[in-house]
C-alpha cells in the first residue's frame, strides 16, 4: 500500500503477475483502508486466481501454446534417427509434443529437465514474436493501419499497449492464448492508431475487425488457458 496526496479515494491495482496495490489519499484512517479491502476480496482473490492460472500454462509436463495443450518431451536424437527422421539440437514441436533434443542426450534426466526449463522461455518468446509479427502485418494491411515496431515483454498490466509514435507492445504470455484471442489484442492496439481513447468510435472499429471482440475480451479477462 502506498499513499499519494494526489489520490483522491481508495483504488486497487492488479498485475498479471497477481501482484495486489492500493492507493490512497494520506489522510485515509485505517479502519477505512481495511474495510475498503474486505469489500474488494472477491476482486483481489479473481485477480489472483487469474495469475494462477498463468503460472499453470508452463508445467514441467505440459506447456498451454496459442490454446492447446502439449507434453514436454526430452528426445534423443538416435531415436529420430532410427525413424529416418532428423533434427537439429533445441527445442521443436512433434505433433502434440514440445520436444526438446539436446546436444548430450547421454546426460542425467535431471540436467536435461533444468536445460529444457532454461531454453524453453526463449523458445516461447521467439515463437510468440514470429506469430504476433505475422499477424500484427496482416491484420494492419486488412485495417489500412500502420506502425512502427512490435515490442514483446512481460507487461505488468496490460496485454499489449499502442505509443503515440506508433510502436505496439504485446505481453509475452499471449503464446498461451488462442488465436482469436490473440487477433483481439492486436485488433485493439492497432485500432488506438486511429483512436487514442476507448471512444465509441474507437469499439465501433474493433468491432469491425473482430465482430465476437467481446467475447474475446471476457475470455482475456477470465483468462481461460
Amino acid at each position: 500500500m502506498r499513499f499519494d496526496k494526489r489520490a483522491r479515494s481508495l483504488k486497487l491495482r492488479a498485475n498479471t503477475a497477481g501482484q495486489i496495490s492500493l492507493t490512497a489519499p494520506p489522510s485515509t484512517p485505517q479502519f477505512f483502508i481495511k474495510r475498503f479491502i474486505k469489500q474488494n476480496q472477491v476482486w483481489i482473490f479473481r485477480h489472483q486466481d487469474r495469475a494462477s492460472r498463468i503460472d499453470s500454462a508452463l508445467t514441467q509436463n505440459e506447456v498451454q501454446l496459442f490454446g492447446q495443450k502439449y507434453q514436454r518431451k526430452i528426445g534423443k536424437i538416435q531415436d529420430y534417427l532410427a525413424n529416418g527422421q532428423t533434427h537439429p539440437p533445441g527445442i521443436f514441436i512433434d505433433s502434440k509434443t514440445i520436444v526438446y533434443l539436446a546436444i548430450d542426450p547421454e546426460k542425467s534426466a535431471e540436467k536435461l529437465q533444468t536445460e529444457f526449463d532454461s531454453k524453453l522461455p526463449a523458445w516461447l518468446k521467439r515463437t510468440c514474436r514470429t506469430y504476433i509479427s505475422q499477424r500484427a502485418h496482416n491484420l494492419a494491411k486488412k485495417m489500412n493501419i500502420d506502425f512502427q515496431k512490435i515490442t514483446l515483454k512481460k507487461l505488468k498490466s496490460r496485454w499489449g499497449s499502442c505509443s503515440a509514435r506508433g510502436s505496439l507492445n504485446f505481453n509475452l504470455h499471449l503464446v498461451h492464448f488462442a488465436p482469436p484471442i490473440i487477433d483481439y489484442v492486436i485488433i485493439h492496439e492497432l485500432a488506438h492508431r486511429v483512436h487514442l481513447n476507448h471512444s465509441p468510435s474507437f469499439w465501433k472499429l474493433v468491432e469491425k475487425y473482430d465482430p465476437k471482440y467481446k467475447y474475446h475480451r471476457r475470455q482475456l479477462n477470465k483468462l481461460a488457458i
